[in-house]
């Protein structure tokens, strides 16, 4: 037991960068990461605690309040699993630091725990904005008895336990099923993608089920409903929910389907810990190889095929840029189908003014993580393969950034092509979507990898430190501000001119393109230019 929470330590210490606060020179640096998550969770916990109590206010009105907890468990644990999909492969069995855990006294089990816990500090960050909000807004409105928050801190510490077995399962059947594949990073990434999809699918089928009620009568229906479709989406939270009201079976329940399988999982994992590592660094090659006239390439083609290569061979990195397009369609047909647009639209009940409602969230998705976020990071030590070649910086950033637009252009197809179909409005506002959204695409490309140059982080143990950490949470912040900077003034300016509402975005879209593309090509080129291992 000593000797892993040793570990642990250890891994926090490097994953925060702790250990160098005392360097003077180093201090704003190394802090970022830290002081940009409590910023980000400050932001995301204030939202969601007006959101929440505005949700428990009703629910009282209804005289159903218990509702607001099972609704801040399920939207915690499913961001959760969101998450923790996304990362549970490469941080359990693709981590740089195996070689050296193995060699020491530590029991594989104790390093699967290790493992485990550190891959849940994010989880308990997104799981907490959820729950922790909903929890308060009951213990106000419902006023439940004082062991109520008692167990409330025990729910929250256990809660994110079952996602991760779940997730790390996953994580270990498909490393075992794709072993022996060649093409694995793409399968899984594949099936990871289709599992997010399942998950959004169910949530969107889930909220087509919910009816607008307006007497006390139906608010309590609605109530009902709404504590039954969250309870339905992750049935654990029935448990939690009646726990925390004060059913205490209900609530060692939920401690015993939390805790055991969590245990369990820590120890069969320990028992195949090396093999599972060792699957994954299987590479496989041509049986019958034949030797044959290289073909050369333009720096940029060759530097554009490496970053595919790079991308395709990473399903933490693959997983997380295809969120923000995968989600941008879903979120498309959510508020199509499942708000009662579509029939408003028929009916000719919203103006042109409405399409932001819809490419509003469509272009903030296509920048919710991109690739060059992080590109720069994951060169890691071989960063000084690319600054001693004959490459022109200029050439390295466009093939960079090629990247992220090849990738977003399918799915900008995509949805260009369901809202000339599915909505009413004018052909001009259809045209300028069409052209505003590969703008969007070519201005978070550049704005991620000027990010990326500010404070690039090469000596990692495991690529998941800079896929999900540091300046990829700055550049989803960056993101949200630039996104806000050209909806608001759209938005105002639309009030005069209604019919003009995308014309706006495209114009203001091109400006900050323009701005971001002059930053990279000047200031980015400087800084990476400046860069030294």
């Amino acid at each position: 037991m000593k000797s892993f929470f040793s570990l642990l330590k250890i891994t926090l210490i490097n994953e925060l960068s702790t250990n160098l606060r005392s360097k003077k020179n180093n201090n704003k640096r190394k802090m970022s990461p830290i002081v940009f998550m409590s910023i980000l969770f400050i932001i995301l916990f204030i939202f969601m605690s007006f959101y929440m109590f505005s949700i428990a206010i009703i629910c009282r009105y209804a005289q159903y309040t218990q509702a607001v907890l099972s609704i801040g468990i399920t939207f915690g644990t499913l961001v959760c699993a969101i998450t923790t999909i996304t990362r549970s492969y490469g941080v359990l069995f693709q981590s740089k630091d195996f070689d050296l855990l193995v060699s020491m006294p530590i029991k594989p089990h104790w390093i699967v725990a290790n493992k485990l816990v550190s891959l849940m500090v994010m989880n308990y960050i997104y799981f907490g904005v959820f729950y922790i909000p909903s929890a308060l807004s009951y213990g106000i409105l419902a006023h439940p008895p004082f062991y109520f928050y008692f167990l409330a801190l025990i729910i929250f510490i256990v809660g994110p336990l079952l996602v991760a077995t779940v997730c790390g399962m996953f994580a270990y059947v498909f490393g075992l099923l794709l072993s022996k594949t060649k093409h694995k990073s793409i399968f899984a990434s594949i099936a990871s993608s289709l599992l997010l999809l399942a998950i959004f699918a169910g949530s969107a089928y889930a909220s087509s089920r919910m009816q607008h009620m307006d007497s006390e009568e139906e608010m309590r229906v609605f109530a009902t409903q709404l504590e039954s479709i969250m309870q339905n989406i992750y049935y654990p939270t029935k448990f939690a929910s009646l726990g925390l009201q004060g059913h205490m079976g209900y609530f060692f329940l939920f401690l015993g389907i939390s805790i055991v399988p969590f245990i369990l999982y820590i120890l069969f994992v320990g028992k195949f810990f090396v093999k599972a590592n060792n699957r994954s660094k299987i590479s496989h090659t041509q049986a019958h190889y034949k030797l044959k006239e290289q073909a050369t390439n333009k720096p940029i083609i060759s530097l554009f095929k490496k970053e595919v290569k790079r991308f395709f061979g990473s399903t933490t990195y693959s997983m997380n840029v295809l969120i923000g397009p995968i989600l941008s369609i879903i979120i498309f047909l959510m508020m199509f189908f499942t708000n009662g647009l579509d029939a408003s639209l028929e009916a000719g009940e919203l103006n042109e003014m409405a399409a932001l409602i819809f490419i509003g969230p469509i272009t903030y998705m296509m920048g919710f993580y991109p690739s060059t976020s992080c590109s720069i990071s994951l060169e890691g030590k071989n960063m000084w393969l690319i600054k001693t070649a004959p490459l022109k910086t200029k050439d390295i950033f466009i093939a960079k950034m090629l990247l992220y637009i090849v990738i977003c252009l399918p799915f900008i197809l995509v949805d260009c092509i369901l809202f000339s179909v599915l909505t009413s409005f004018n052909i001009l506002s259809k045209v300028m979507f069409f052209i505003c959204s590969p703008i969007f695409a070519v201005l978070y490309a550049a704005e991620g990898l000027w990010t990326n140059t500010i404070s690039p982080k090469f000596n990692w143990d495991n690529e998941v430190q800079v896929i999900k950490q540091g300046t990829a949470l700055i550049s989803m912040l960056v993101t949200a501000g630039i996104t806000a900077m050209i909806y608001i003034p759209s938005i105002v300016l639309s009030f005069v001119f209604p019919n003009l509402c995308i014309v706006f975005v495209t114009i203001f879209g091109v400006i900050a393109m323009m701005i971001a593309l002059i930053l990279l090509f000047t200031d980015g080129m400087k800084r990476f230019e400046k860069i030294s291992l």
